[in-house]
């Protein structure tokens, strides 16, 4: 796991967020991918020692995707500047309290919600 290629990718994509610049980057974007499935099964693993509703989340069902959704927004940046998760029994879409976690540059905050 490597969180500085992480927030390196989301520094980059800040600066760049257009979608010319996320085709051409776009293994960086895998790989950094990658790292925070990772990030968010090891979570899944610590956070299931003491919540054991927790333990057979598949990280893939947590992640929130990286493109918005442009159709009722004024902002039209096609890419969010942050990798997130929600943890919960059956996935980000159940609808269940869990664990959410951001992850962008400068700005590190787990929550429980």
């Amino acid at each position: 796991m490597d969180i500085q290629y992480i927030l390196h990718f989301l520094e980059n994509l800040a600066h760049n967020n257009n979608r010319h610049w996320f085709a051409q980057h776009k293994t960086i974007y895998q790989q950094a991918r990658s790292y925070f499935i990772q990030i968010i099964e090891e979570t899944i693993l610590q956070i299931s020692l003491f919540d054991p509703t927790i333990h057979q989340v598949e990280a893939k069902k947590s992640i929130f995707r990286l493109h918005r959704d442009l159709r009722f927004s004024k902002e039209k940046t096609p890419y969010k500047t942050f990798f997130s998760a929600y943890i919960a029994p059956g996935g980000r879409k159940a609808g269940k309290a869990g664990y959410y976690l951001h992850l962008a540059p400068n700005q590190l905050s787990p929550h429980n919600s």
